[in-house]
């Protein structure tokens, strides 16, 4: 069995989400209510990088901090609202191109025993 080495390369990677809009409420007048627009927030800001064939990847950081909205963007999913160049092997990504290098690892279950 054959492994497929991958480059991994992302340009200036953003993500832009929209927050609903939503209808405020002041105590001053308690029977009207105001609707605020709908907003977007970039929750990712110009991500640049790349992982060469044989590299691990650690994606750190606080929580909310969008690592796993990067890791589904690697992964082609929530396309929607990004911007910028992710490609394997100088390929942008496509369905055939995910069809081509998908495979699933198997890891075994974690217990006790195994660790031992």
């Amino acid at each position: 069995m054959s492994v497929a080495l991958l480059l991994l390369q992302f340009v200036d990677v953003k993500h832009t989400v929209a927050i609903e809009s939503r209808f405020s409420w002041s105590a001053k007048r308690p029977f009207q209510f105001k609707r605020q627009s709908a907003m977007e927030k970039e929750i990712l800001h110009g991500i640049t990088g790349s992982v060469m064939p044989g590299e691990v990847l650690a994606i750190m950081g606080p929580s909310g901090s969008g690592k796993t909205t990067f890791l589904n963007l690697m992964g082609g999913r929530a396309l929607r609202g990004t911007s910028g160049n992710i490609t394997y092997n100088d390929i942008k990504y496509s369905k055939a191109l995910k069809r081509r290098y998908n495979t699933h690892v198997h890891s075994p279950p974690n217990s006790l025993a195994n660790s031992i």
